[in-house]
C-alpha cells in the first residue's frame, strides 16, 4: 500500500496536479457538519483521476496495470470512511458507478440493488438495472443477470435505447465463458431486437447519432452471436443465426 501511495504522489509530482486536481480536494464522502453526501463530486473526482492516469498511460509513463492498482488506491482513499447505510436514496447510484469502477462486485451488488429500488425515473431505473444484471454476471450468476437485463425490455421505446450497448459491452464480456454462453447469445439477439423498437427524434443530434451508429452496434452483436452458436458444434443453429444475421444486415445496406 506504501508503494501505491508514493507511486501515486509520483503522479502528481509528473503531472503537475498536486494541490490542484488532486491534492486538495477534500474528501466528498467524509461525513460535513450537515451529515449529507456528495456523490456528484465523488464521481467528477474519480472521473478526473482516471483521465489524469490515462494521459500517464498514453505517455509510456505506466503501464495497464500500474494505472489500474493506482486508480483503485485513489477510489479507496475516496470512499474509505464512508458507511454504506448511511447512502443517501438519492445519491446511492452514483456510489454504485464508483463501486463498480473499483471491481468491489459485492458492495456495487448492494448498492444497484438499493438503487433500482429506489429510482425516481424511467431512464434511471433501466441504466441501474441494466449495471445490476452486470454486476451479477462478474459475480457469476449469469442465469440472474440475464433475468434482470430482461425485465428492462418493458421499457417503453424512447427508454430502450441503452439495453444493446450494455448487453453487448457490459454484460457479454462478463458473462461468456461461464457455462451459459447460448442464454447469453439468445439475449444479445433479444437486445438487437430492443434496439430496433428505440424511438429516437432523427431531427436531433443524438437521433442522429444513434441511427448512424446502429448497423455498427447490431453487427458487432451477431458477431458475438454466431460465433457462440458456432462453438456449441450445432451446424443447424449456426447455419440458422448465419441466415438472420445476414437477413437483417441486408436491410440495413439497403437503406
Amino acid at each position: 500500500m506504501r508503494s501505491v501511495k508514493l507511486a501515486l504522489l509520483g503522479l502528481l509530482a509528473v503531472s503537475g496536479l498536486a494541490g490542484c486536481r488532486f491534492g486538495q480536494i477534500p474528501n466528498p464522502n467524509e461525513k460535513k457538519l450537515s451529515n449529507t453526501f456528495d456523490g456528484e463530486e465523488l464521481q467528477k473526482n474519480v472521473r478526473a483521476a482516471d483521465d489524469t492516469l490515462t494521459e500517464r498511460l498514453l505517455r509510456g509513463e505506466i503501464d495497464l496495470a500500474t494505472k489500474k492498482s493506482l486508480f483503485h488506491d485513489y477510489i479507496r482513499e475516496q470512499v474509505g470512511k464512508i458507511d454504506l447505510k448511511d447512502i443517501p436514496t438519492d445519491q446511492v447510484w452514483r456510489y454504485a458507478d464508483v463501486y463498480r469502477q473499483l471491481e468491489d462486485w459485492k458492495t456495487t451488488d448492494t448498492l444497484y440493488t438499493r438503487a433500482v429500488d429506489a429510482a425516481k425515473d424511467e431512464d434511471r431505473r433501466v441504466n441501474d438495472t441494466l449495471r445490476l444484471g452486470e454486476v451479477k454476471a462478474r459475480l457469476d450468476d449469469v442465469p440472474k443477470g440475464i433475468e434482470i437485463v430482461r425485465s428492462t425490455f418493458a421499457a417503453k421505446p424512447g427508454g430502450k435505447a441503452p439495453i444493446l450497448l450494455a448487453v453487448l459491452y457490459e454484460f457479454a464480456p462478463a458473462a461468456l465463458g461461464k457455462g451459459h454462453d447460448l442464454e447469453v447469445a439468445k439475449l444479445l439477439e433479444s437486445a438487437i431486437e430492443q434496439h430496433l423498437l428505440t424511438h429516437v427524434d432523427p431531427g436531433t443530434e443524438p437521433g442522429q447519432r444513434f441511427l448512424e451508429a446502429r448497423p455498427h452496434h447490431i453487427s458487432r452483436a451477431w458477431e458475438i452471436i454466431v460465433r457462440v452458436y458456432r462453438e456449441t458444434g450445432d451446424e443447424q443453429m449456426f447455419r440458422d443465426a448465419i441466415e438472420r444475421s445476414d437477413a437483417m444486415m441486408r436491410r440495413f445496406a439497403q437503406v
